[in-house]
């Protein structure tokens, strides 16, 4: 990650704090499909951050769609500029099939509840009409379609497509109603209710043995498992009756450098995102570790036999724990 883009990423995190959300960073050295995962009670966000949002790769955004949705999670992708110029204050741009918005519009909404207006697509600038208060607006004047469409510059379908809230309008055409009427008509957008198009979960190949097992083992159980290649985690793991149980789940060898790290980062994005956890390891044994993740040798996860007993372990063994050599 490059200075610049550490900056914004430490800036948004302040922003939030700041607004009471509960905020973890990656710091995975894996290229992550998300940088931030942040709470405020029933809102749950995955933040992308980029100097330059057309830099958002598709297999990122792809699997920051698909983790959304099973978290229950809004994704959002937060940049200055684009290729050609700099991303405008109040406009939500689409990339990858995500909303894109800039450091200050974020702020605005997250602070001060203001979202924004304009959505910036390959098509143009557009603007969502408020069509209840168009339509009750150009009646109290007593006017026809006819009448406003003439004074705006469209046809009086457009007009009724308005109305029924069927057709966006182009920014310069909403600026006319505006002028008109005499009041505003544009809806905000709403970036945390952003409509992401559910992705299709690609046929998934394991990286190693460890992942290959444990994913065998979760899905003999009845398990949804979904891998992850761009998280501070290696999987999902949901109840198939129940998806709203989601276990983030990590996946490890018990000599890795790198293993109180990786834990750590399982349990920060876990206890933020208010969800089950658990660290399968390939053996029971491992270095000093204090965490409230359990951390489940891959033979133990093999003996169990109903995904209920998979929370009930887990449910048991959340806590301050020591696992020693």
């Amino acid at each position: 990650m490059t200075p610049e883009r550490r900056d914004i990423v430490s800036k948004i995190s302040e922003i939030l704090l700041g607004a009471g959300y509960n905020v973890a960073e990656s710091t995975d050295v894996r290229s992550c499909c998300f940088d931030i995962v942040a709470r405020k009670g029933l809102s749950l966000l995955l933040l992308k951050v980029h100097e330059n949002i057309d830099a958002l790769k598709e297999d990122n955004g792809k699997e920051l769609k698909i983790l959304s949705r099973m978290l229950s999670a809004s994704p959002i992708v937060i940049g200055d500029k684009t290729r050609k110029e700099i991303v405008q204050d109040c406009f939500v741009y689409e990339r990858q099939g995500l909303p894109a918005i800039n450091t200050d519009t974020f702020e605005w909404f997250i602070t001060e509840n203001i979202f924004p207006l304009v959505l910036a697509r390959r098509g143009g600038l557009h603007v969502k009409i408020d069509g209840e208060r168009l339509r009750s607006e150009r009646e109290k004047r007593e006017m026809s379609f006819g009448d406003l469409a003439s004074s705006v510059g469209v046809s009086r379908r457009t007009i009724y497509e308005y109305e029924r809230g069927s057709m966006d309008s182009t920014l310069e055409t909403a600026l006319r109603l505006e002028e008109v009427l005499d009041i505003p008509i544009a809806v905000p957008v709403n970036v945390i209710s952003w409509l992401v198009e559910e992705e299709e979960i690609p046929e998934q190949e394991a990286e190693d043995e460890l992942q290959e097992e444990v994913r065998k083992t979760l899905c003999e159980l009845g398990l949804k498992v979904v891998l992850a290649r761009k998280a501070p985690f290696d999987a999902l793991t949901a109840d198939q009756k129940d998806q709203q149980k989601v276990v983030i789940t990590g996946l490890g060898y018990a000599q890795e450098k790198r293993i109180e790290q990786r834990i750590i980062s399982v349990e920060k994005v876990s206890q933020v995102a208010q969800k089950y956890a658990m660290f399968v390891i390939d053996k029971d044994k491992i270095k000093k570790i204090s965490t409230e993740v359990p951390v489940i040798p891959k033979e133990e996860l093999q003996a169990i036999e109903e995904p209920e007993d998979l929370f009930k372990m887990i449910d048991g063994r959340h806590g301050l724990r020591t696992i020693k050599n």
